[in-house]
């Protein structure tokens, strides 16, 4: 079975340099997906430099993810309504996430956790970078990561 990436920002800095590394040492049919954002010609850049079977499995995706709002998945209850109910069972509440970086979903959820009283035991991410660490501090919630 092969594997699917998705790596966003990844024509520049520290994405551009995990996309390499994915593409060079991942498996004959997995693919990478590259989001980006603004410059098609660092993308192209990209595409250029990397050997032709390595270009084969590289799928280039460009979509401004700068801004956008946190709220509630189609058909669900508003994001308070949801907040409630975690604290209706009265359990220990764990948020896990993919990447911790600026925490925009976090800066979203935490007034509505403080405001009902919901304690936050721990944030449980795969990717932790420094800003989100900080973030956590600031919040006053528990992280551990993965990386």
């Amino acid at each position: 079975m092969s594997n699917i990436s998705v790596i966003t920002s990844g024509t520049s800095g520290i994405g551009r340099a995990i996309v390499k590394k994915i593409l060079a040492e991942s498996a004959e049919g997995d693919r990478v997906i590259v989001n980006y954002g603004h410059s098609d010609q660092a993308a192209e850049d990209l595409k250029n430099e990397l050997p032709e079977k390595q270009r084969e499995r590289l799928t280039l995706v460009k979509a401004d993810l700068s801004d956008y709002a946190i709220e509630a998945y189609p058909e669900y209850s508003p994001l308070p309504d949801q907040v409630r109910t975690i604290r209706a069972f009265d359990r220990p509440v764990i948020l896990v996430d993919d990447l911790l970086h600026d925490g925009k979903r976090l800066r979203s959820l935490s007034p509505l956790l403080k405001e009902t009283g919901t304690q936050v035991d721990l944030v449980l991410v795969g990717y932790l970078t420094g800003m989100g660490r900080d973030l956590m501090e600031e919040l006053g919630y528990p992280v551990e990561s993965i990386y």
